[in-house]
């Protein structure tokens, strides 16, 4: 195997065992991720960011596409790819009463694809999977009487996912794929009451885990000078395995009482989504639909009741093209695509939707055997409405990707 493809080998394996999947900063105030597993990523964030987040009928020519296990099969014969993502917001909070501003930056997802064998590609990958931040306030009944005591509640963890995909091309045109993955990760909230001379914090820590399975496909046809992809991709409902530990603990962070820690379920929903794209040597559009069926859940609480997600994007992208000595390639391409969401949660009888729009870039560069692409995609939208019992937010969201593409040696040994 020759240098370069060692050299990228060694750094891609370290970041995907060495890296920490971060937790939003504190500064991030989610209210909407108190619920259920907190706020999930519906969509990939690679480098088709700026263009709507698509990826259902997206190939993974130039970026790892997570969305549909079928594009892995995309990935060139004798490549080795590595992708980056890291994400971060800015987001404004508006009630009847008051405003607030938060923000974050956070590691999003690292992923190695490979093609060793002719028309199978193979991805593995550690990525997040959702959020949880948030600090509100509240009240506590005291045992044993009608007086209340007020609180702060905070929230915060998450849960990540290790993955690991295969795709394979049939005649040029099927492409399937199949992605087995392990979701793990808490959900934490601690209650703190403060009363004369004494702090007592009432702890909930509940930990989540298990495996996943998630099968694409893509089917790819020409007409004139156009290149079509339909893709569709399934996510069985995941019955996730639940421990849950409750204790509080009083002055000088003492534990004076701990509940006994209990197993559970809890029934992530089944997910499935449809999309067409199509192409030319500049030109790309593409539109596609996801939905997550959390009303066959039943999952519901105090004041809220849950219905399907459903996530709609449309989007394009302009390449321009660059000539080298190994011929034409394409060169700097620019983005732009909307995206309209459903949100899970009806809270109070209030639906929770978003509208956003994202804009982007990506830069190319080398040639022949080395491949680096940098892009940054920003999306900026409003979700949820700022009157009771909503909370309004604006937000500004990006992306930045990058990704290493280098050949590896085939057909016997080889010397620089």
């Amino acid at each position: 195997m020759k240098r370069r493809t060692i050299k990228l080998l060694s750094a891609s394996v370290i970041m995907l065992t060495a890296v920490q999947v971060s937790e939003a900063q504190k500064g991030i105030n989610s209210i909407y991720s108190a619920y259920g597993l907190g706020d999930y990523y519906i969509r990939d964030n690679n480098a088709y960011y700026g263009m709507g987040q698509l990826g259902v009928a997206m190939k993974s020519d130039k970026t790892i596409n997570d969305l549909n296990p079928a594009s892995y099969s995309s990935i060139s014969a004798g490549r080795l790819m590595f992708d980056v993502s890291f994400g971060g917001s800015s987001v404004q909070y508006i009630n009847e009463r008051e405003r607030h501003t938060a923000g974050d930056f956070t590691f999003r997802r690292a992923a190695l694809g490979l093609n060793l064998i002719n028309n199978v590609g193979t991805v593995i990958g550690l990525r997040r999977y959702t959020d949880v931040n948030y600090l509100t306030v509240g009240t506590k009944t005291i045992e044993g009487s009608t007086s209340t005591i007020p609180i702060n509640i905070e929230g915060t963890g998450g849960l990540n996912q290790f993955y690991f995909g295969n795709s394979i091309l049939i005649k040029k045109h099927l492409s399937l794929g199949i992605t087995a993955g392990y979701l793990f990760g808490s959900v934490n909230q601690k209650q703190t009451a403060s009363v004369p001379a004494a702090v007592f914090n009432f702890v909930n820590n509940t930990y989540y885990n298990n495996f996943t399975v998630n099968a694409g496909a893509q089917y790819q046809f020409n007409t004139k000078n156009l290149l079509w992809t339909l893709g569709a991709f399934y996510q069985p409902e995941i019955n996730l395995k639940t421990l849950a530990d409750q204790y509080v603990t009083g002055p000088n962070d003492v534990q004076i009482v701990a509940d006994k820690t209990v197993d559970g379920r809890f029934k992530f929903p089944s997910i499935y989504g449809g999309g067409i794209s199509m192409q030319n040597t500049k030109l790309k559009l593409g539109v596609d639909y996801i939905q997550h069926n959390w009303k066959a859940t039943g999952y519901s609480g105090n004041g809220f009741e849950s219905t399907n997600a459903q996530s709609f994007a449309a989007g394009g992208s302009w390449s321009l093209t660059r000539h080298t000595k190994w011929g034409d390639r394409p060169g700097l391409s620019l983005y732009a695509g909307y995206i309209n969401e459903l949100s899970y949660l009806i809270i109070q009888g209030q639906k929770i939707q978003s509208n956003s729009v994202t804009l982007g870039f990506s830069v190319p560069a080398g040639a022949g055997y080395n491949y680096y692409g940098y892009s940054a995609g920003i999306k900026i939208g409003t979700r949820g409405q700022g009157t009771y019992p909503l909370v309004k937010e604006n937000y500004i969201q990006f992306c930045l990707n990058v990704s290493l593409s280098t050949i590896m040696m085939r057909g016997g040994r080889k010397y620089d």
